[in-house]
């Protein structure tokens, strides 16, 4: 009896130990189920991360290619980047936008035109070395956009060529292509933008509001032309008038005053060192209606001779209810006579 049970518990024992081929095949299927859905998941993830970091790199690359056309435009040496030679955007580029083709070229790694945008030290000296090709416009120093590639197995400037390369962000994750623009300007809006332009205001016998214009260097010996693409209009808001309107709930509108309008260059002078445009707007004289409180109320300039209460001078005006206006579906503008004020010069280029 003894012994049976021995026997027993031994052949219990000795089969708790091992699986059977039913259990062995059941496991090894789970795994396998496992690993199919599991490895194709890895490896999305790696070109996901992949695909961010080429799209990372094409950024600063981007901004260093950007960060030196800047400064060589400030110090005017950007006539060695338009004398190195570079590619016109080829129309099997479609996705570049046609109005910005005949102002941009581009370059790729190893030419002499990326060496000068992208010179060694700007960036990372591998990264440098990868494939890369750079919109920009040569005149101006504006970077488009940058196009990088990491790999070996496709020539990234042929395919740009050729308008395979998209630019949507859909498309080109297959392709592991990174890509950063900066914000597609044409020539004018870039003058505009880099053009830092000073409103001095000038506290003599007269109020005179004073702004200075940098010509672009693109506009450099040619004043005329300058001048005559400028437009420019001073937006003048009063610190108590904001504060009132903000009170009642209303839209406060500014008074605009049109210093010059595209077409000619009346008004404007050059500045001793022959790169600045000069254009002054009296706001405050004591000449009979040219008083800063008539052009605030809308009763300057005056005709000859004017005489009725609607064409006033400013010392018949007896309250400040003549400043406050309706104006444009209830919107209220008001400027009084004596308030702080902020003077902010908007400037238009327009090129023919």
């Amino acid at each position: 009896m003894r012994k049976r049970l021995i026997e027993r518990l031994t052949h219990s024992k000795q089969g708790s130990l091992g699986y059977t081929l039913t259990e062995m095949l059941v496991v090894i299927a789970i795994i396998a189920i496992a690993c199919a859905i599991a490895i194709p998941s890895i490896f999305y993830l790696r070109d996901m991360l992949r695909f961010a970091q080429a799209n990372n790199y094409a950024k600063s690359i981007f901004l260093a290619a950007q960060q030196n056309l800047t400064e060589l435009r400030s110090d005017g040496g950007l006539g060695p980047i338009q004398a190195a030679g570079a590619h016109i955007i080829p129309d099997q580029v479609l996705t570049f936008p046609d109005e910005f083709r005949s102002e941009y070229v581009f370059t790729t790694t190893g030419e002499e035109a990326f060496s000068r945008i992208l010179p060694v030290g700007s960036i990372d000296a591998d990264l440098r070395d990868d494939q890369i090709v750079i919109e920009y416009n040569p005149i101006t120093g504006n970077v488009y956009s940058v196009f990088y590639y990491s790999g070996n197995d496709m020539d990234l400037a042929n395919q740009y060529e050729g308008g395979g390369i998209p630019r949507e962000k859909s498309s080109r994750r297959p392709m592991l292509v990174g890509y950063y623009d900066g914000s597609g300007l044409n020539s004018s809006q870039i003058e505009l933008e880099q053009t830092q332009a000073i409103v001095e205001f000038v506290n003599g016998q007269e109020g005179i509001v004073r702004v200075k214009i940098p010509m672009p260097e693109s506009y450099f010996g040619d004043f005329d032309s300058f001048a005559a693409a400028l437009d420019v209009d001073l937006s003048i808001y009063g610190e108590y008038s904001m504060a009132q309107q903000a009170l009642a709930g209303k839209e406060y509108v500014p008074l605009v005053i049109q210093m010059k309008q595209a077409g000619d260059n009346t008004g404007c002078t050059v500045d001793i060192d022959g790169r600045t445009i000069i254009m002054e707007y009296k706001i405050d004289s004591l000449r009979n209606r040219s008083s800063f409180a008539n052009l605030a109320s809308g009763t300057q300039p005056a005709p000859a001779g004017a005489s009725n209460e609607n064409e006033a001078a400013l010392t018949t005006l007896a309250d400040e209810s003549r400043f406050t206006h309706d104006y444009l579906d209830g919107r209220i503008f008001q400027l009084l006579p004596g308030e702080n004020i902020k003077i902010i010069s908007i400037i238009f280029i327009f090129n023919n």
